[in-house]
């Protein structure tokens, strides 16, 4: 189904929802169990509403709701300003609505905190699954106002929370987060872990690579080359950018930004290598549904880890954010399939194309090779991508030039 524009949602869905209100009340005060609203067109079976489903959406409004459903930055990606020290990952979905839009809890729980972060345009609400103070998973929604809610209240899954309130693309920045120790009022003490994978999207579309990977010394910004035509030696970090994209990922409105996005983060990453003698090493990535995030002191470090700084890879570009590319360090990993909270300790990793075999010969050999990326997107769309690449450790100007950098 075509998505309708924000024009016609703004026409069909809004007035109705001033019309209609919330049917079903407010918070509930604490009892024995946590009740759910009754939704009139519910999600799908396993998946959550999304923040802006309203329980009494008949099912042309929730329709044109997932027509117009617009996810412009998700978890893990890739953010930045003009400095390098201006990177951060993004850790959770911003989904596009017009100011004003009321939002209704995703899952019942209890009100843990209402604060704000830098002004009136960074207030959030933080809705957990245990009572009081206690540790715990929650559900955290930034970009708010006028709070129907209040800290310590039971509020039951589909319930009026708040509405939107951002200068800028208008959205609600939804996080799926937890807490081991500390408080909840403080976001340096809580961890934020993927929440793609609890709504419902239409995606039929596989994840986009760039043709043509970047070769740079292991640990540097020294390229060694680009594409087939790349030259390699000793310890190398291969660099490929990737975007997600699909119906959810870009704008179709006439009114917000039409055709405007499709640079999500990908969920998961593996590559192998493939040798001129036919053999096969394969090594897992980077893993979002499984990894990490937190306000760390080591943030910018930690995105350096996984990402390489766009105007590295393009020096002198301006970066439009439109269908933009992220360029992931894929071999900065152990190669095994792990993930957690992203470690620095981990840019050790590389293509050791001098390595050795126990009994001293090369574990790759002078020659041609092929790389093949792999990447997946959270309804299990594939994108694969080969290219080849010459290794030459045998020179021994490449080899002198290769320590020069280091």
């Amino acid at each position: 189904m075509k998505k309708a524009s924000f024009a016609i949602l703004a026409a069909a869905i809004i007035p109705a929802l001033l019309v209609e209100g919330c049917k079903n009340g407010g918070p509930v005060s604490a009892g024995p169990e946590t009740q759910k609203s009754i939704y009139v067109t519910p999600p799908p079976p396993g998946k959550l509403p999304w923040p802006q489903h309203d329980p009494a959406f008949s099912s042309a409004m929730y329709n044109a709701m997932m027509d117009s459903l617009f996810i412009i930055n998700d978890f893990g990606q890739y953010q930045a300003g003009t400095t390098k020290e201006s990177v951060y990952f993004h850790d959770g979905l911003d989904v596009v609505l017009w100011n004003g839009t009321k939002i209704f809890a995703v899952d019942s729980g209890y009100v843990k905190a209402i604060m704000t972060q830098w002004g009136e345009y960074y207030q959030l609400l933080i809705i957990g699954n245990t009572p009081g103070s206690a540790p715990g998973y929650a559900w955290s929604y930034a970009h708010i106002n006028n709070f129907q809610v209040k800290v310590g209240d039971k509020v039951r899954q589909g319930d009026y929370i708040a509405d939107i309130h951002f200068q800028g693309v208008p959205h609600v920045h939804l996080s799926r987060v937890y807490l081991t120790s500390g408080s909840w009022s403080n976001l340096y003490d809580t961890r934020s872990v993927q929440p793609d994978s609890y709504f419902f999207y239409p995606d039929d579309k596989a994840p986009l690579i760039e043709q043509g990977f970047h070769y740079y010394r292991n640990g540097t910004d020294s390229l060694l080359g680009t594409g087939s035509t790349a030259v390699i030696s000793g310890a190398a970090d291969i660099v490929v950018g990737m975007r997600e994209q699909g119906e959810y990922a870009h704008s179709e409105g006439g009114v917000m930004y039409s055709g405007y996005g499709d640079r999500l983060c990908v969920s998961k990453i593996e590559y192998e290598i493939k040798g001129e003698d036919g053999k096969v090493s394969h090594y897992s990535s980077f893993d979002f549904s499984k990894m990490v995030l937190g306000q760390f002191a080591d943030a910018v470090d930690r995105v350096y880890t996984v990402y390489k700084f766009y105007p590295t890879v393009h020096p002198g570009t301006v970066q439009s954010w439109d269908k933009i590319y992220s360029y992931y360090v894929i071999t900065n990993t152990s190669g095994e399939p792990e993930q957690g909270e992203v470690k620095v300790s981990d840019q050790k990793y590389s293509w050791r194309t001098d390595e050795k075999n126990t009994d001293g010969a090369p574990k790759w050999p002078d020659g041609t090779y092929t790389v093949t990326v792999f990447a997946w997107d959270y309804t299990g769309n594939e994108a694969k991508l080969s290219e080849s690449v010459k290794v030459n450790n045998s020179s021994a100007g490449v080899i002198a030039a290769r320590y020069s950098t280091r």
